[in-house]
């Protein structure tokens, strides 16, 4: 995927190289990332009014069912069967759960915003990203730990509740550890990056 009006390039990475496969299913603007593994992904943080969803069966992708709501700018964490979508532009504070088959209206977040970090499982989410840390329970959102600063947007996270590191977002390098209750300094990113992606566990990201 890619910025409006999107593209339908697709990669994988195994470990060394990246190689290209299947096209997506559709061309739409995709922000936040991917869900899931290389053999079970998905993707639905939402496009210019859009609400598609689109999963990846290893070799090719497919058009699932629709979101409830578009909310462009929406962290996404999770797997395949279990996945959640969150936030948006301009200061959503909705909350999507996918099954697998469908989705479902979870816990709204206290504070509603968008180019936030989405990190953990859909039942033990992370919500990161601005001063206020959210934390996901399957139901309702608490809140966490307060990061010294946020990361201006377009945050890129990968971890769990417990152990998630943030990095990059709006013209900046820097990096930060939640070790499920505070934060501390990480790292600086080689290069500064926004609208970008994050996977894998903070201490292979």
């Amino acid at each position: 995927g890619g910025m409006s009006p999107g593209d339908a390039c697709s990669e994988e990475y195994n470990g060394t190289s990246w190689a290209a496969t299947s096209a997506l299913a559709s061309t739409t603007y995709i922000t936040g990332g991917g869900i899931g593994t290389v053999n079970a992904g998905m993707t639905s943080a939402g496009g210019w009014g859009s609400t598609q969803t689109l999963l990846y069966n290893g070799n090719t992708w497919s058009t699932g069912v629709s979101r409830i709501t578009n909310t462009i700018w929406s962290a996404q964490t999770g797997t395949q069967n279990s996945a959640l979508v969150f936030g948006g532009r301009e200061t959503c504070s909705c909350t999507q759960y996918f099954n697998g088959t469908s989705w479902s209206v979870g816990g709204a977040l206290i504070s509603g915003r968008c180019q936030i970090g989405g990190s953990g499982l859909a039942n033990s989410a992370l919500a990161s990203g601005t001063t206020n840390t959210e934390e996901y329970n399957g139901s309702s959102w608490s809140l966490g730990g307060t990061l010294s600063s946020n990361t201006s947007g377009h945050t890129m996270a990968a971890g769990t509740q417990t152990d998630t590191i943030i990095y990059a977002g709006y013209n900046n390098k820097r990096m930060s550890h939640y070790d499920g209750n505070s934060w501390s300094a990480g790292g600086l990113n080689i290069t500064d990056r926004c609208r970008s992606a994050g996977t894998g566990i903070s201490s292979a990201a």
